[in-house]
């Protein structure tokens, strides 16, 4: 790969977006200057090959990262052990009943407390994701009666919407991430410059898609006002 095109792919790695947002027409045209195909009459890509690379990338940088945090409330039934997470869950980030935090364990950790835990009712003290069914959270003890019953409300993890549209931003518009929204054009050109056999290239694109998603990683829960107690947690 020829020193012209590093340093173009640095310099757009390097661009400052705070303060405003790149939508996908905007990430589409890195994509295309990234990998030489800004033709007028003729290009080698559609947009929507484009578009579907770029989702995957911002798929895969909130999956890596841990960068996307949304909230939600239900309610516990008595008689109900399971229920079912939103569209976008990745991972729970805190679960509280009744604003009491509840801890997770695994059905294994519950299976070392108590053989008949899954048959157990009462107030729920613990909450388990069941691998089998990583959409579904269930709760020990199980709720059994009304007064068992609660309000649950839990911050996760979350998968970001895919970009609909030319006018959407990635992230949802985050502000918090609107610097990154620049690393997803780098995953997008380097599978296209994997498939025209340009090695090197896609290779690079790759290395910095990677360390894009490291910043985002280490900033989005950096919190520099934030001073922790010794009983704190980050």
């Amino acid at each position: 790969m020829n020193a012209k095109r590093f340093y173009l792919a640095a310099s757009l790695l390097l661009v400052p977006t705070l303060g405003w947002g790149r939508s996908r027409s905007d990430l589409r045209s890195d994509v295309r200057l990234l990998t030489k195909d800004t033709g007028v009459s003729r290009v080698r890509f559609s947009n929507a090959q484009i578009n579907d690379l770029l989702n995957e990338a911002q798929r895969i940088a909130a999956a890596r990262s841990y960068c996307v945090h949304h909230s939600t409330t239900f309610y516990l039934a008595a008689g109900t052990t399971y229920y079912a997470t939103k569209t976008d869950f990745v991972s729970v980030r805190r679960l509280t009943r009744d604003w009491l935090e509840l801890k997770e364990l695994t059905p294994a950790a519950l299976d070392s407390k108590s053989r008949g835990w899954a048959e157990s009712a009462g107030q729920p003290t613990y909450y388990f994701v069941n691998f089998s069914s990583r959409n579904l959270i269930g709760f020990s003890p199980f709720p059994g009666v009304a007064a068992d019953t609660a309000t649950i409300r839990m911050d996760y993890y979350a998968l970001p919407s895919n970009m609909a549209t030319d006018s959407a931003e990635a992230f949802g518009a985050i502000n918090e991430l609107l610097p990154y929204n620049q690393i997803l054009p780098y995953y997008a050109a380097a599978v296209l410059s994997g498939v025209e056999g340009e090695t090197a290239v896609a290779q690079l694109y790759f290395a910095m898609f990677e360390a894009g998603i490291k910043t985002m990683t280490e900033r989005c829960v950096d919190r520099p006002n934030y001073n922790p107690s010794l009983v704190g947690r980050p």
